[in-house]
């Protein structure tokens, strides 16, 4: 959902349809491009303010929504700038941007105030789901968080009841101008696990050549 839904009659149409046929529905809130869209340091506070006034509307329908995703990545324009740049082969105007975003005072605190936003929405009575990023995985395994301070995402910290990583071969090998094969998804896929156990689902993006907008996610746990 994005902020223009929150009142949308055909939002609730569904969600009490959903919940009379016995399908179950994960929220997945999202602000417009033009802010962002995604969760990330750069827009933590009109995401949640989204989040919540979301969940202020669902809950005066009828509804059987038990998780609430928090997408988190970097948004426009900065991706969009990443982007462009695996494009060009800027790798230099690439590392400056990602450099750009350590910042690990700002950091702390936008991992302390996700928390605090996570347990909020747990009080709610929902569960919290973040999907993310498969490399912030890499991170976990020596004492700091560089990598999700460079990729302006909290994964550690909140306490998260779900973990959805995103190993999307198809728009990764477009980035990168190699293929990424099946062990790129099995190796996260494992890793995953490894740290998270059954808390994790690994999302599969299957992307059309040169059109990033049609894009399926299967949500399949390992």
């Amino acid at each position: 959902t994005q902020p223009g839904h929150i009142g949308d009659p055909e939002l609730g149409s569904v969600l009490e349809d959903a919940k009379a046929l016995g399908v179950p529905v994960i929220l997945w809130p999202l602000l417009d491009p033009a802010d962002g869209a995604w969760c990330n340091e750069d827009n933590i506070e009109p995401f949640w303010e989204n989040v919540f006034a979301t969940l202020d509307y669902v809950d005066t329908l009828d509804h059987n929504i038990e998780i609430v995703v928090i997408n988190s990545e970097l948004g426009p324009p900065k991706i969009d700038l990443i982007r462009q740049y695996f494009a060009e082969g800027s790798f230099t105007e690439l590392i400056e941007l990602v450099q750009g975003n350590i910042d690990r005072e700002r950091f702390a605190l936008s991992s302390a105030r996700i928390a605090e936003f996570v347990e909020q929405l747990k009080a709610r009575g929902y569960k919290a789901q973040i999907t993310t990023y498969p490399y912030l995985l890499d991170d976990l395994a020596d004492g700091d968080p560089d990598i999700q301070d460079a990729a302006n995402v909290v994964l550690e910290g909140p306490a998260w009841d779900r973990l959805a990583f995103t190993p999307y071969s198809a728009a990764y090998s477009d980035d990168f101008g190699w293929s990424f094969g099946p062990y790129f998804v099995y190796s996260y896929a494992k890793l995953a696990r490894e740290h998270f156990g059954d808390r994790v689902d690994i999302a599969l993006g299957l992307v059309s050549p040169g059109n990033r907008s049609e894009t399926v996610q299967q949500e399949a746990e390992t």
